[in-house]
């Protein structure tokens, strides 16, 4: 190799594939020195490098690692802080009553918030929350710190398969069922159940039946008796004459909202029994059914009135026209 020759020429040359000891060799001896040198900081900058680009990569996984488990924390704070303000009852006064569900198909969930639709309109002075039996608690052990807190409690649960609870409902179950050492513990809690169920099947309600029991057992108060839905024949109407013989205990617990004054607040069964005869799917809700028995009670007022009136006043006569009309 040319003496003359540079650094450049010199990694030119190594680039082409020439070997240190042809290139060296090719070197006079005075210039042999240079070429060791810049080999030495070729092979260090080579080596350098690598170990940047390792460096960075390592550094670039420990980021995501550290930011996941940030994300994961993040996410975990999040969940415990919605359940600490699920478990803080309401600040304004009002009742807290749970309403908690096991579905597989639906139909109990929409129940559930059926229910506490109606009752919300019902009761001004209650809040109630509608609960996934599989979300309330984090962990196993949180459900009897929860539970604990609760005062008046409804609950859904339906029977899926073999007598096995629903998805949603198996991690409540098996620790519900399993904890017999627990003892009388929910001496506070007022509650009622309905479960649904198929008669075609042997298990009929086993979880609804089950659920009840335990909670009796363990020292809750049970509001109505279990209600028995059955899916064979119309679950709808065993949902509803449940739910109306839950109506008088809630409205005991609660204190139920007047829509209207309460001088014109008359009884009319006749009324309300034209009302309760409708099928279930024509049959208007409880707010409408109260509009409509506060029309209804106005005119009768109103008729009662021109009664009296045409009666000229005759207090015995028109005492029995109002006891045959109710």
């Amino acid at each position: 190799m040319d003496s003359a020759a540079g650094p450049m020429e010199l990694v030119a040359a190594l680039l082409r594939g020439i070997t240190p000891a042809e290139l060296a060799g090719g070197v006079p001896a005075g210039e042999r020195a240079e070429v060791r040198a810049l080999l030495a900081t070729l092979a260090a900058a080579v080596l350098g490098c690598a170990l940047l680009v390792l460096w960075r990569r390592t550094a670039a996984g420990k980021k995501r690692k550290d930011a996941d488990k940030a994300s994961a924390a993040l996410a975990t704070q999040g969940k415990k802080a919605r359940q600490g303000t699920e478990e803080q009852p309401a600040d304004d006064g009002r009742k807290r009553v749970a309403v908690f569900f096991g579905t597989q198909t639906g139909t109990a969930e929409g129940f559930a918030k059926a229910l506490a639709e109606e009752a919300k309109a019902r009761y001004d002075k209650a809040t109630f929350k509608v609960i996934d039996l599989d979300d309330y608690a984090a962990e196993d052990e949180d459900y009897e710190e929860k539970l604990k807190k609760e005062k008046l409690a409804l609950f859904f649960v339906a029977t899926y398969g073999d007598g096995e609870p629903t998805d949603n409902a198996a991690r409540f179950y098996k620790w519900f069922t399993e904890g017999n050492e627990r003892g009388v513990w929910l001496n506070d809690l007022q509650y009622a159940v309905f479960g649904l169920g198929n008669r075609q099947y042997e298990h009929f309600n086993k979880i609804a039946n089950v659920v009840d029991d335990l909670l009796t057992e363990q020292g809750g108060n049970r509001l109505v008796p279990v209600g028995l839905g059955d899916d064979d024949q119309c679950i709808e109407d065993d949902f509803n004459a449940w739910k109306e013989s839950l109506w008088p205990e809630l409205d005991r617990l609660l204190g139920m909202k007047m829509m209207y004054p309460q001088a014109l607040h008359i009884q009319l069964p006749f009324l309300n029994t034209g009302l309760n005869s409708l099928s279930p799917r024509r049959r208007p809700s409880w707010t409408e059914s109260s509009v409509l028995q506060t029309v209804m009670q106005c005119m009768m007022l109103s008729i009662l009135a021109g009664l009296m009136w045409r009666c000229g006043g005759n207090s015995t006569l028109l005492l029995l026209i109002v006891h045959a009309l109710t």
